[in-house]
């Protein structure tokens, strides 16, 4: 094959560390709540991640923000551009939502298939935001009114990135196997890789020259060279054992994982198995994996990992808990434990994109 490219929720566990809370805003039902442990001087960074119909807003060092996008809502990765605005792929009502983050208020809405799992991602330029869901693929204006520009071919999924030329995005998931290459000027789709696959996962190295793929039915970790899409290497790991009829047996397997935005040569993988797993990113040789117990009481799934810009922090989301837990890279040790978590994906982004309205009952600033 040659291709020129140019330029779950598992099962509920009644166990649940009650969340304290300090204040709530009427005006826009933004929640604010304390962490479990102090975590230092306000991080120039945080994370955003959806947990049911909201967003959790975790800032090292402040207090964390829920902020609420739709009643009996639900998406799965959430884009936010560095202005604050989040595009929240709703699946459980079918819609995308522009929320805006500093006000907590949503500002417009565009009709989206209902999906179980639904995603979005904010192309390099900003122009566009990229909606995946299980079955569809779909183009918006990232800008009012907002419109749909292409119903993109292809059968959705769960995890999608785009090249940072913004030409090409990669769309697989686990309702589906293979991975889709999609163009996003010519909307139409180039190809599909590893065909037999179900992947949950997918990231792109620095510059885009490396696809990875990580499934947690096989366990298979694959790159792939992105200029022509020829599988460079797999390796097997213990992440397997994903079961869609059963998925309260699931006590493996990946979940979202990303890279180290420093230098570009780890990759960090959240697992049901209470791990985040570690790979050097050249060989995908496995490096020793920080391991999460929140949940004293039962399995520790990790659903997301998301790392702090300097590359020094790593945090890791247990669903089982609802908390989340920073490591230092350096040491492997625990820096901080918050008593809030995303169930989904982590996104990373600059404080000042989610710094509250002064008295909105936020963390003002």
């Amino acid at each position: 094959m040659k291709m020129s490219f140019g330029s779950r929720r598992s099962a509920k566990y009644s166990w649940w560390r009650p969340l304290r809370i300090l204040a709530v805003s009427a005006a826009t039902a933004s929640v604010v709540v304390g962490t479990m442990a102090a975590a230092g001087p306000t991080a120039p960074y945080a994370l955003v991640g959806p947990r049911g119909g909201e967003l959790v807003i975790l800032e090292p060092g402040a207090p964390t923000r829920l902020v609420p996008f739709a009643q009996a809502g639900q998406s799965f990765a959430t884009a936010v551009a560095p202005d604050g605005l989040a595009y929240v792929a709703d699946g459980a009502n079918g819609r995308l939502d522009m929320l805006d983050l500093h006000s907590g208020k949503v500002i417009a809405s565009a009709p989206m298939p209902r999906s179980p799992k639904a995603l979005t991602v904010l192309t390099p330029d900003r122009r566009h935001v990229l909606a995946v869901g299980f079955g569809f693929a779909r183009l918006y204006n990232a800008s009012a009114p907002y419109n749909l520009e292409a119903v993109l071919p292809g059968n959705g999924g769960m995890a999608a990135v785009v090249m940072p030329n913004g030409r090409h995005a990669y769309v697989a998931g686990l309702n589906r196997a293979g991975i889709d290459v999609l163009d996003l000027q010519t909307h139409t789709l180039v190809t599909t890789l590893a065909p037999t696959q179900r992947f949950v996962s997918l990231a792109l190295s620095t510059g885009g020259r490396r696809l990875y793929a990580f499934s947690p039915v096989s366990g298979d970790v694959l790159m792939f060279r992105t200029s022509d899409g020829q599988l460079l290497k797999t390796i097997q790991t213990a992440e397997s054992g994903f079961n869609p009829k059963n998925p309260s047996t699931w006590h493996a397997g990946f979940m979202q994982a990303t890279f180290s935005p420093r230098d570009g040569g780890t990759l960090f993988a959240a697992a049901f198995s209470g791990h985040v797993d570690r790979f050097q990113a050249r060989t995908l040789s496995p490096l020793s994996p920080f391991t999460v117990s929140l949940n004293t009481g039962g399995p520790n799934q990790v659903v997301a990992v998301a790392v702090s810009p300097d590359g020094r922090r790593v945090f890791a989301s247990d669903e089982n808990a609802q908390g989340t837990v920073e490591f230092s890279v350096r040491t492997g040790r625990v820096i901080a434990t918050f008593a809030a978590g995303t169930d989904s994906r982590w996104s990373v982004v600059p404080a000042t994109a989610v710094a509250p309205v002064q008295g909105t009952g936020g963390a003002g600033r």
